[in-house]
C-alpha cells in the first residue's frame, strides 16, 4: 500500500466545512430584493410552515433574522437544530446557509467579532461562525480590510490559538475577501497572502476556494474560475502553495458536474497532472462521500468503495470519518464508520478520529 504522509493541522482543519455547504446544500436560492417577509415580535417556527416554494431561502432566512434579532443567536440556530431535526427538508438542504444568516445578525447584534462568536455554535459545519466573519469583513471594505487583515481574527488567537474557533475566523475571512474582491479568486488569495501567519493563511486559502464553488451553485454554474470541461480547475492552474486547499475542495464541483459519479471522480484525481496532489483529493472525495449522505454509513463506504486501489480508500476514508466528526461534533458515529473497514485501514481510521477530534476539544 502507498504510503501516505500525515496531513498538518493546517490540512486538517479546512476539510470540515464543505459538505453541507456544497454538497449536501444543492443550488442555494438567494432572496431577490423584494418586499420583506420578515416576522414581526418573536416568531415561532409555525410561521415557517407558511413559506411556499417560492422565495424559500427568503422566507426562511427573515424568519431566522427576526428570531436571532428578538432573542438570541443560540435560540434562532435550537430552532433550526429542531427544524433539522423533524426532517424539514428544505432546512436540511440550506442549513449551513441559513446558520451564516444567523451569523450575518449576530455580528451586528453583538457588535464585535470575538464577542459575536461566544454567541453561536458550530451546528451544521459552522456555518454562524462563516456568517459572523463574513459580516465582519464586508463591513469593512476593501481598503481597510487589506489594511487590518492580520487584525481581524487577533482576539481569537489570543485567547485560542490554531484551536476550532481560530480556525473558523480565519477560514470565514477567505469567503469574506472572495465577496469583497468581487469573487475575483486570484485576488483573494493574494489578500490571503497579506496574512502573516502561515497557518493563517493557508486557512484562509480554503475559504476562497469554498467560496468559489459556491457562487457557481447560486449563479446556476457559471463563475470565471470553474469550468465544466476541467472539473479540476483552477487547482490545475493556481501555483503551488494554493493546490493543496483548492484539491481540498474541488471534487465537489466535479460530483455536481458528472452526476455524483464517484467512480470518474477518483479517475480524475488519479489522473490530475499535479501528482503529488493525488492523494488530497482522494480526501476531497471521502468528504464529499460522507457529506452527500449526511454522514450515513453504509451509503459513505459505498462512495469510498468506488477507489481504485487501496490507498486510495484510505484517504477517501480519511476525508469521509473526519466529515463524520465534523457533522456529529462527536467521536461515536466516526468510530462506527471505521469498524466497516478492514482491519489495517480500521486502525488507521481510528488514529485519525483521535487526532481530529482533539481540534474540537
Amino acid at each position: 500500500m502507498k504510503k501516505f504522509k500525515l496531513p498538518k493541522l493546517s490540512t486538517l482543519l479546512p476539510v470540515i466545512i464543505i459538505g453541507i455547504g456544497l454538497v449536501v446544500a444543492g443550488v442555494v436560492m438567494f432572496a431577490p430584493k423584494s418586499q420583506s417577509t420578515k416576522p414581526s415580535g418573536n416568531p415561532s417556527l409555525s410561521q415557517i410552515e407558511a413559506c411556499g416554494t417560492e422565495n424559500q431561502f427568503k422566507c426562511y432566512s427573515d424568519y431566522f433574522t427576526a428570531k436571532t434579532e428578538a432573542t438570541e443567536a443560540k435560540e434562532a440556530l435550537a430552532d433550526l437544530r429542531t427544524l433539522y431535526d423533524k426532517g424539514d427538508e428544505y432546512a436540511k438542504s440550506q442549513c449551513h446557509q441559513l446558520a451564516h444568516e444567523v451569523g450575518h445578525v449576530g455580528y451586528k447584534k453583538y457588535g464585535s467579532l470575538s464577542a459575536a462568536f461566544t454567541k453561536g455554535d458550530a451546528f451544521c459545519w459552522s456555518g454562524y461562525y462563516h456568517g459572523v466573519t463574513e459580516e465582519a469583513v464586508g463591513d469593512m471594505g476593501p481598503e481597510r480590510m487589506r489594511a487590518e487583515a492580520n487584525d481581524i481574527c487577533k482576539d481569537l488567537a489570543a485567547t485560542k490559538r490554531y484551536s476550532f474557533d481560530h480556525y473558523n475566523c480565519v477560514h470565514g475571512l477567505g469567503h469574506g475577501f472572495m465577496t469583497v474582491d468581487n469573487f475575483n479568486l486570484f485576488k483573494a488569495l493574494t489578500t490571503c497572502d497579506l496574512l502573516k501567519d502561515e497557518w493563517e493563511r493557508t486557512s484562509c486559502y480554503g475559504g476562497v476556494f469554498m467560496e468559489n464553488v459556491m457562487v457557481a451553485v447560486r449563479e446556476g454554474n457559471k463563475s470565471e474560475y470553474l469550468r465544466p470541461q476541467e472539473p479540476l480547475y483552477p487547482c490545475t492552474a493556481v501555483e503551488t502553495p494554493y493546490k493543496e486547499q483548492c484539491y481540498l475542495m474541488q471534487t465537489s464541483y466535479a460530483l455536481q458536474q458528472n452526476n455524483y459519479d464517484f467512480g470518474k471522480a477518483f479517475t480524475l484525481c488519479r489522473d490530475v497532472a499535479d501528482k503529488d496532489f493525488s492523494h488530497i483529493c482522494y480526501q476531497s472525495i471521502g468528504r464529499d462521500a460522507s457529506g452527500s449522505t449526511v454522514s450515513d454509513i453504509g451509503r459513505t463506504k459505498a462512495n469510498c468503495d468506488k477507489a481504485p486501489d487501496n490507498g486510495a480508500l484510505e484517504n477517501c476514508m480519511l476525508g469521509a470519518v473526519r466529515d463524520f466528526v465534523s457533522f456529529h461534533h462527536s467521536d461515536a458515529q466516526a468510530k462506527d464508520f471505521c469498524a466497516v473497514f478492514q482491519p489495517d485501514i480500521r486502525s488507521r481510521c481510528l488514529q485519525e478520529v483521535e487526532t481530529y477530534y482533539a481540534t474540537f476539544r
